[in-house]
């Protein structure tokens, strides 16, 4: 149960990201670089989570 639930996690198009201290326009513009690139492989970016907001830099 475990091994094919571990298998299925591993075939899912998951991406982390764990740069610390983005700005809210580096979160935004990585957000459209992976939209683009999934949609280039014939899917649709479906969402981004982000942990721990108070990381995040206000834009310049």
């Amino acid at each position: 149960m475990v091994i094919d639930s571990a298998r299925r996690l591993s075939d899912l198009p998951l991406y982390i990201d764990d740069t610390s201290s983005l700005s809210v326009g580096e979160v935004s513009a990585r957000t459209r670089s992976l939209a683009e690139r999934a949609q280039r492989e014939g899917r649709r970016l479906g969402f981004i989570v982000i942990d721990y907001l108070k990381y995040l830099k206000a834009s310049s």
